[in-house]
């Protein structure tokens, strides 16, 4: 490479002249990717932030945004809101209670037939749901958990602590 087609960076590799005309191409082709796949989210905003309803009647800028619509889902769903919060919520802190210390293990510590476990882990994510529901719903009716945030809890937290040990587990190793 000579003095004229190469030039120092402040790090003292070479950086051609020709690699920023090649990036251009990449970096439009990048945004209008980008604005296709934003475009839904921008569309879905601004459809709930104007006062006639529709999408295919809606302007593309909202000229006199509304909140009305919000204040009408939360009156009328308010109360499923609070429920899901509650139960993703807990869900997440008892998966994440049980996942840890279970991760940390396997990823700190070399047992035997440790990666035959994690496999095992693995195949637990092919489980159709619908097969641990049934024998969850005899489980909580005998222990009385049915129609409870318990219930809920304890059941997503099931379902999702193998998922959680493995992900954490890989980010711990």
């Amino acid at each position: 490479m000579t003095a004229t087609q190469a030039i120092m960076t402040p790090y003292g590799g070479p950086h051609r002249r020709d690699r920023s005309a090649h990036q251009w191409p990449m970096t439009v082709l990048g945004i209008v990717f980008l604005a296709i796949m934003i475009f839904p989210v921008y569309w879905m905003i601004n459809s709930s932030l104007q006062a006639n309803s529709g999408a295919a009647n809606t302007s593309w800028i909202p000229l006199h945004p509304t909140f009305a619509g919000y204040q009408t889902a939360i009156q009328q769903q308010g109360r499923n809101l609070v429920t899901s919060l509650i139960v993703s919520g807990g869900t997440v802190l008892l998966a994440l209670l049980i996942a840890t210390p279970a991760a940390y293990g396997l990823a700190r510590f070399r047992l035997r037939g440790m990666r035959w476990f994690v496999f095992v882990l693995l195949i637990t994510q092919m489980i159709p749901a619908i097969v641990i529901a049934n024998a969850l719903y005899t489980l909580f009716n005998n222990v009385g958990l049915l129609n409870s945030y318990l219930g809920l809890i304890l059941a997503d937290t099931a379902a999702q602590v193998p998922f959680a040990i493995i992900l954490i587990r890989a980010f711990m190793a």
